[in-house]
């Protein structure tokens, strides 16, 4: 089957991870199934546990992996930029499940497997069979993927495949295009937004010129990764935002009323807008009604009521961070990866921002999160065992080995103990 640039994609959600060889996860092929408990795949998914143990290293192989749909399929492959697959022996797959359709071919569904990392030739570490995929409501099965040989060569598989070539190129020939509005876009080809768990909002060098210039990463992109902002004037959330009220479509308003109602309800501050003279941000802390204007003069640096977006406290910039580049980078398919969620935040903020993310999930069908943490109030946030509407959740506690089979002992042991009071009617 062939695809044509009439392509509309109506779903794209992880569903496996397999990952072998890399980080903690040396001594057996760790699988992790990122369904919810009626097998459907999730769109809320937290993976916990202790600190080493590997939560970094699942949402980074998502984040690279996804990267190699943005290469051209008919130039040799790059390194994959993530050490742990371009040298040593680890690799990994990644199961998508995808509906879509075209002009003349009616929605269908799909499972698609990326594979990435070390081996002598083609490799799959989860095979499907017709029975697995129907489980999915799936009738194609697609695999794309970069092998590093032995010799550090890289080389794609997947390709003997037309319709993995083929998706390949539809969604390179989208990247670079212009989304259309703030946090709800209808733009179809998929992108991952990463959000690392070194989030900060940097002063912008003194020396650096500014002006309305396009961000960096403006536009499509099938992957974005986010660490620490502001180190250029291009990408600082100043420029960005500064770019927003230049466009003038409504995403500029769109995005200060996101930002106040998420990050900053009832803290007696709010993102005012820009300063025009100094192109940049001013929050406003004088407990003043909130209005959207072009121009706030920064008026008196030492004046505490009105600050820049670096003077904000950690959790703040970290929360400014995440809803801002999410309204601006989503698709109608966006995955999103946040390490350690939780950092820096106050526990009534671990709390609460469980609950705005759910939010945006709702209210965006074709958004899925996946949150690492070990911070008890994101889990009890998560409550994946309580139905709710319009959310497929679950977690993922990884656990080494002996770890489980202790715990599986104790299941046992519980079930045995347990059975035999209630034959005795106790």
């Amino acid at each position: 089957m062939t695809l044509d640039n009439s392509v509309i994609l109506h779903e794209f959600v992880p569903i496996y991870l397999h990952i072998d060889r890399i980080g903690p996860f040396q001594d057996r092929l760790e699988v992790f199934d990122l369904s919810d408990a009626q097998g459907r795949a999730c769109n809320y998914f937290l993976i916990f546990g202790y600190n080493g143990r590997g939560k970094t290293h699942v949402l980074e192989l998502m984040a690279h992996m996804m990267g190699i749909l943005g290469q051209d399929p008919d130039a040799p492959p790059p390194c994959f930029g993530h050490e742990p697959l371009d040298k040593g022996r680890g690799r990994a797959q990644w199961d998508i499940l995808l509906r879509y359709s075209t002009a003349t071919v009616k929605a269908r569904t799909a499972v698609l497997s990326i594979f990435a990392g070390q081996s002598d030739g083609e490799t799959w570490l989860k095979t499907w069979t017709d029975t697995e995929l129907a489980e999915f409501g799936a009738d194609e099965h697609h695999r794309i993927g970069v092998i590093r040989d032995t010799m550090n060569r890289y080389e794609w598989v997947g390709l003997d495949d037309r319709w993995s070539r083929d998706f390949l190129d539809w969604i390179r020939s989208h990247q670079g295009d212009s989304l259309d509005g703030f946090l709800g876009s209808s733009f179809s080809p998929p992108t991952l937004l990463y959000f690392s768990a070194y989030r900060d909002v940097l002063p912008i060098p003194r020396e650096a010129e500014r002006a309305a210039v396009s961000p960096y990463d403006w536009n499509y992109r099938p992957r974005h990764i986010f660490r620490n902002e502001g180190k250029e004037w291009q990408e600082s959330l100043d420029n960005l935002l500064v770019w927003l009220a230049w466009l003038d479509d409504g995403r500029y308003e769109a995005a200060l009323e996101l930002i106040n109602e998420y990050v900053f309800k009832g803290s007696g501050k709010h993102l005012a807008g820009i300063d025009r003279q100094r192109l940049c941000a001013v929050i406003n802390c004088g407990n003043e009604p909130v209005s959207y204007r072009r121009n706030i003069p920064l008026e008196n640096i030492g004046d505490e009521r009105k600050h820049r977006l670096d003077q904000l406290s950690s959790g703040e910039k970290s929360l400014l961070q995440l809803f801002l580049r999410i309204g601006v980078h989503m698709t109608a398919n966006t995955i999103l990866l946040i390490d350690e969620v939780d950092a820096h935040l106050h526990v009534d903020w671990q709390a609460r921002i469980g609950n705005r993310l759910k939010s945006l999930v709702k209210d965006n069908s074709g958004l899925s999160i996946f949150l690492a943490s070990h911070s008890e109030e994101i889990m009890k946030s998560a409550a994946w065992e309580y139905p709710e509407d319009g959310l497929r959740k679950n977690g993922f506690l990884i656990e080494t080995a002996e770890e489980e089979e202790r715990a599986e002992h104790i299941r046992r042991e519980a079930r045995l103990f347990y059975g035999k009071l209630d034959e005795e009617g106790v």
